[in-house]
């Protein structure tokens, strides 16, 4: 498959903005107003593109015949064994309780309100992962796969209504992963100029409508759904429109491929880096975040993930029964 430059804008700008600004913050006090309304909205949005991204290229890989083994080696092996380390890592910086962790490596934590910090966001891409391979099949008929989609949205629609410790963020982000799967696979040029601008004003009602005070949770979780797709849309889709202009930049590529280790690492690295030294006033504080310690999350994020991918490699070579080299 050919690379395409504006994901890796879209991917590696969202993981900056959620490590750089939304996350960032947690750990100084210089720039109280950055969790607001407006940022509230935008970051739902913003992990919402990251996993529509993620959905896209699920389906644009997966054109061509796939056994549930090949998917099972290409993703699982290459994502949860580094999610299971994290949760331990987590535990060990003391960012995470034991119950919490083991709940979260067998996925009960999605289902009993125990998601884990940060990394629930890990758990239910990966629970959209396992899922993906159903929609997958489904997807040579725009019939069935919209009859899948609707069957597996009400029943998590009634089991949330019977079940209120599922955590909502599983069914927020759910119409994000799988209409961008489908779309991937069947339908990439539906992401035009056409299409984004349908979607562009569709975007400020649908954000107007969720400032609506809703009385149940499950309603409102629908809304932020519709919501945040439409905003992943309309990001992915601006991308692509740019595409044309945007510099295909090593350090995009890097920022991009490192994007998952960034996201796994980068909470236990600004705790133990805040242990190690932290600044007494504000404004060195936040100097000390962004020239000391996000560099070293991104170089730490991209040897991680290159590591690993050479250990999966051999791993992957031994379970396909390839000769080693």
């Amino acid at each position: 498959m050919e690379r395409m430059v504006y994901l890796d804008y879209v991917r590696s700008l969202s993981m900056m903005y959620v490590v750089g600004f939304w996350h960032l913050f947690n750990y100084t006090d210089a720039f109280p107003l950055y969790m607001n309304f407006a940022t509230q909205k935008f970051t739902l949005i913003v992990l919402g593109t990251f996993i529509f991204v993620s959905g896209y290229l699920i389906g644009a890989t997966s054109k061509s015949k796939f056994t549930l083994k090949e998917f099972f080696i290409k993703r699982f092996i290459r994502i949860y064994p580094l999610y299971a380390l994290s949760l331990l890592i987590f535990y060990a910086v003391g960012l995470l309780d034991f119950y919490t962790v083991w709940k979260s490596i067998v996925f009960v934590s999605l289902f009993d309100g125990s998601s884990p910090l940060t990394l629930w966001f890990i758990t239910v891409l990966f629970t959209y992962y396992l899922l993906a391979p159903i929609y997958i099949e489904s997807s040579k008929n725009v019939f069935s796969y919209i009859i899948l989609f609707s069957l597996i949205l009400c029943t998590i629609l009634i089991l949330s209504v019977f079940f209120p410790s599922i955590d909502g963020r599983f069914l927020q982000y759910y119409a994000c992963f799988f209409v961008a799967l489908y779309i991937g696979k069947e339908i990439p040029q539906f992401i035009d100029k056409k299409s984004t601008l349908v979607a562009l004003l569709l975007f400020f009602p649908a954000v107007a409508i969720s400032f609506v005070n809703v009385k149940y949770r499950i309603i409102d979780t629908l809304i932020a759904m519709v919501m945040v797709l439409i905003g992943a849309f309309v990001i992915v889709g601006l991308a692509k429109r740019f595409n044309a202009r945007l510099i295909d930049s090593k350090f995009i590529s890097v920022l991009a491929y490192s994007s998952f280790c960034m996201y796994l690492l980068h909470r236990p690295i600004f705790l133990l880096l805040k242990e190690f030294y932290f600044p007494a006033t504000p404004i060195y504080q936040t100097l000390y975040l962004y020239i000391v310690c996000l560099p070293i999350i991104g170089v730490a994020s991209y040897y991680s993930q290159l590591v690993y991918d050479n250990f999966i490699s051999r791993i992957i070579e031994k379970l396909a029964g390839s000769p080693g080299r």
